[in-house]
């Protein structure tokens, strides 16, 4: 850490530490965890890992079978014990091609071969496969499309060459599930007819053609001919609903999504082929994808939007190669530019009356906090990490929890979490973890580069 870990909170007269979550972000009180089992796979073989967390729900891919091509994961949540989870095995005849968390209806959305499948957590910490979509055929496809004669940008969006953007699936609040992919919308209604029939209808690949067969065609997914799993692999087959609706749209498939208040959504789009679809743009729709507005001021390289975009309902986070904005919503203007390069990933913190961003850096130079209020660097922490994501603080048996910043790895900080900053054995082995790491990071890469804040 790039901070003096050994403040210690102060004490109420019940002997409690007093609770300002902000102060722990501002100093760096936080408390370092090793991350589950639940994320290790076999570094032996091919890496099919996936990681996805929005704040509230979260599931990690792991892989199993030969080469990692079957599909194994688990569907985790933090409770006041640590993490909660339940394991997820052959779910489809592959592994995952995308995984959405949507903590607003807590399920964890995955697209592998022709389905969707909701993976959900209730109120009780009970696990389900909650909903199974399928996409709509060709002929249907077809019978939606626009007639000859259609707009050159129109048959850009619909040409393969188009296939820049690889955020397909999306929320549209808590009514609807879509996915969008060449100008043409699918979605699918999250009601209690569209609901799975709770059948596991479960096959291997060396037995498939009598064991497919206890169930009607129309209810089965039937892809041995195109999986990469060997004979001793397994596949869920159970056909899920057609799309409640499909129509085309005059849309680019989004790089990236970001969530605001009100059912809003903001996607950033790559150029194709000096068809400036985004021009450094990101522009602003309704939950029925009618355009709303627009922010500018972002290069057209790889802008990247933060999933869950808020600091409450008027800020929205966003990182291209350069730099990192805080666009201010009711202004539409950015309300600070950090001039930044090398920038993973951006997302913001907060607790309480604080505000926070962290840009997790490539080049060695782990994960640098931002004071928002104070328009100035921090702190670096040592993360390997691709991605990270933030859970806020939440209320258990009456109890404030410790906010957590945690990493695809699994690794995460727990903030105000103080037995190991009181203990000068336990602070001593923390600070030279923590320098170990730093070793490893700058093995990858040095720590050059500049930064400012505008």
């Amino acid at each position: 850490f790039h901070t003096d870990m050994s403040q210690v909170a102060t004490l109420t007269d019940q002997g409690e530490a007093n609770v300002n979550f902000a102060l722990d972000i501002e100093i760096c009180r936080a408390r370092h965890v090793e991350g589950d089992e639940i994320f290790y796979s076999d570094s032996g073989a091919y890496s099919s890992s996936m990681w996805e967390h929005d704040g509230g729900i979260g599931f990690v891919h792991t892989g199993a079978g030969w080469k990692n091509r079957d599909f194994k994961g688990a569907l985790y949540a933090f409770n006041s014990n640590g993490i909660t989870k339940q394991s997820f095995s052959n779910e489809f005849w592959e592994t995952p091609r995308e995984m959405l968390a949507d903590s607003i209806n807590s399920t964890v959305w995955i697209r592998a071969d022709e389905r969707i499948k909701g993976f959900s957590i209730d109120e009780g910490r009970r696990f389900s496969t909650s909903y199974i979509f399928n996409f709509a055929e060709k002929k249907a496809l077809k019978k939606a499309s626009e007639p000859s004669g259609a707009s050159k940008r129109r048959k850009i969006i619909e040409s393969k060459d188009a296939e820049h953007g690889h955020a397909h699936l999306m929320v549209l609040g808590s009514s609807h599930v879509a996915y969008l992919d060449r100008g043409y919308l699918q979605t699918w209604k999250l009601d209690e007819a569209n609901r799975h029939d709770g059948v596991r209808r479960l096959v291997d690949v060396l037995g498939i053609d009598d064991q497919i067969r206890q169930w009607p065609e129309d209810e089965v997914v039937n892809w041995k001919d195109c999986c990469w799993m060997d004979e001793t692999g397994s596949a869920e087959v159970s056909r899920g609903c057609k799309p409640d609706s499909l129509r085309p749209v005059d849309i680019v498939k989004p790089s990236s999504i970001g969530y605001l208040p009100n059912d809003r959504l903001a996607f950033a789009n790559a150029c194709y082929d000096g068809a400036h679809f985004s021009n450094g743009q990101i522009r602003i729709y309704d939950h029925d994808l009618r355009e709303v507005s627009c922010l500018a001021g972002m290069s057209s390289d790889g802008i990247d939007i933060v999933h869950r975009p808020t600091f409450g309902s008027a800020s929205l986070v966003a990182s291209d190669a350069s730099c990192v904005k805080i666009f201010d919503l009711r202004t539409g203007k950015p309300e600070m530019t950090i001039k930044q390069g090398g920038v993973k990933c951006s997302i913001p913190i907060y607790a309480d009356d604080g505000r926070f961003v962290l840009n997790n850096l490539y080049g060695g130079r782990g994960g640098m906090m931002w004071d928002v209020r104070q328009k100035k660097a921090l702190y670096s922490l040592p993360i390997k990490a691709d991605t990270v994501a933030w859970i806020p603080s939440w209320t258990e048996g009456g109890v404030r929890q410790p906010p957590k910043l945690i990493l695809s790895n699994g690794e995460y900080y727990s903030f105000h979490d103080l037995w190991d900053v009181r203990d000068e054995d336990d602070r001593s082995f923390n600070e030279r973890v923590a320098g170990t790491i730093w070793e490893e990071l700058e093995e990858d890469g040095n720590k050059s580069g500049e930064c400012s804040i505008m």
